[in-house]
C-alpha cells in the first residue's frame, strides 16, 4: 500500500528549489569607492595594437595567411621584437593552440620565421598541436575541454592563441549566437584573470567572419584580412590588415596596413608594410550615391554599420578620395582611410 502524499509540506520539502548561493559571491561598489579603486595598469602586448587582458580576432578566407600573420605577432610578443609597425614592450608568454595542421608544416613556418628574432626563451612559447596528441584536441566548446586547457596555463602566460574556432569549438554550432555563450563567457573570465587571447576564424562568403555574429560582441580587437584589387598568385603572402573593430586605437593606430612578405636573394624573409590606400572609402562613397541605406553598405563590403558610420562621418568632413581620382581629391596628405 502507497503512502498517501503529505499535504502540507514542510520548509524541508522545498529545500532542493531553493536557489544556489553563489559563490563567488558578486561584487557590487558604490561609485565612490569603484573610481577610487585601483585596477591594475593596461600595457600593450603589441605597441598599438593588442593590449593585456584584451579578447582579439583575425578573420581571413582560407589561404590568406591568418595563421602567418599570428604566428608572427606571437614571436613578437615572446621576445619583446618588431613585427611591421607594431613591436612588443618586453617579452611575454604565448600559448599557441593548433587546431588543425600538420606537425611538420607548422614546424617549417615557425624556423622560417624565427629568424627575424631573437632566441626564445625557455617557457615563453609553449603550443600545442594535433600531431603531439594521443588522442584528440581538447574541445573549448565544452568545459571539459577548457579547463584541459587552463591546466597548461603558466605564470609568465599572458596571450593565448587559438588556431581555429572551427576546429577547436567543435561543440558549438556556428550559426548559433546563444550556443556561443558559455564559450564567450570563458573568455571574459580569462580576459577578467589577466590573459589575452586572440581567436582565429574562417571567413564567410559576405566577407564577414563565419557564423553568428554575436561571438564578436565582446571583443575588443576584431581584424579582417583582404586581398588587395589587383593581387595574383605570384605575389605569395600579401594582404590588407582592416580595422573592423578597435576599442582604445584611434586614428592612425587603426589604420588600415597593406603587407607582403619577400625573400631577398640570400634567402632571408622579411615582411614589409604601408598604410592601405583608399579603395575600402571609394566603394563606401560610391555605394552612398546610388543610394544605399547604411546598413546595405554594411553588408556589402563586410563592415559594420557602427563602422560604415564612422567612416562616412569622416569622409563627409574630410571629403577623402583616393589619388587616382584628382578632381575628387580634395583632402588628402597625412590622412588615410
Amino acid at each position: 500500500m502507497t503512502e498517501p502524499q503529505n499535504p502540507n509540506p514542510t520548509m524541508s520539502n522545498y529545500a532542493e528549489l531553493l536557489p544556489e548561493p553563489v559563490d563567488p559571491p558578486i561584487v557590487v561598489d558604490d561609485l565612490t569607492d569603484f573610481l577610487l579603486h585601483e585596477f591594475p595598469p593596461r600595457a600593450f602586448l603589441l605597441e598599438g595594437l593588442l593590449y593585456e587582458r584584451a579578447l582579439a580576432m583575425v578573420h581571413a578566407f582560407r589561404g590568406i595567411g591568418k595563421t602567418q600573420l599570428v604566428l608572427e605577432m606571437a614571436l613578437a610578443v615572446a621576445t619583446g621584437g618588431p613585427f611591421l609597425k607594431w613591436t612588443a614592450p618586453e617579452p611575454n608568454g604565448v600559448l599557441f593552440i593548433d587546431g588543425e595542421m600538420c606537425g611538420s608544416e607548422i614546424q617549417e613556418r615557425i624556423e622560417a620565421a624565427a629568424r627575424n628574432y631573437e632566441p626564445v626563451k625557455p617557457g615563453m612559447f609553449l603550443i600545442v598541436t594535433p600531431d603531439r596528441q594521443t588522442g584528440a584536441m581538447p574541445d573549448l566548446g565544452t568545459h571539459k575541454g577548457r579547463k584541459a586547457l587552463e591546466e597548461h596555463f603558466r605564470p609568465e602566460t599572458k596571450l593565448i592563441i587559438i588556431d581555429n574556432l572551427s576546429s577547436l569549438v567543435r561543440s558549438v554550432k556556428e550559426n548559433e549566437g546563444d550556443d556561443w555563450q558559455p564559450f564567450t563567457t570563458w573568455l571574459i573570465s580569462l580576459r577578467s584573470k589577466g590573459y589575452s587571447v586572440l581567436l582565429v576564424h574562417h571567413e564567410g562568403k559576405g566577407g564577414t567572419q563565419r557564423g553568428a555574429s554575436k561571438k564578436e560582441d565582446s571583443l575588443d580587437l576584431s581584424l579582417s584580412l583582404k586581398r588587395p584589387k589587383d593581387y595574383t598568385t605570384d605575389q605569395g603572402a600579401a594582404f590588407i590588415i582592416n580595422f573592423e573593430k578597435s576599442r582604445q586605437l584611434h586614428d592612425d593606430q587603426a589604420r588600415p596596413v597593406y603587407t607582403w612578405l619577400t625573400t631577398t636573394e640570400s634567402g632571408e624573409r622579411k615582411w614589409e608594410w604601408e598604410h592601405s590606400t583608399f579603395e575600402i572609402n571609394d566603394q563606401i562613397l560610391d555605394l552612398k550615391e546610388q543610394g544605399k541605406t547604411v546598413t546595405e553598405i554594411a553588408r556589402m563590403v563586410g563592415l559594420h554599420k557602427s563602422n560604415i558610420s564612422r567612416r562616412l562621418e569622416k569622409l563627409d568632413r574630410c571629403a577623402l578620395r583616393t589619388p587616382k581620382d584628382p578632381q575628387r581629391a580634395t583632402q588628402i596628405k597625412g590622412v588615410q582611410q
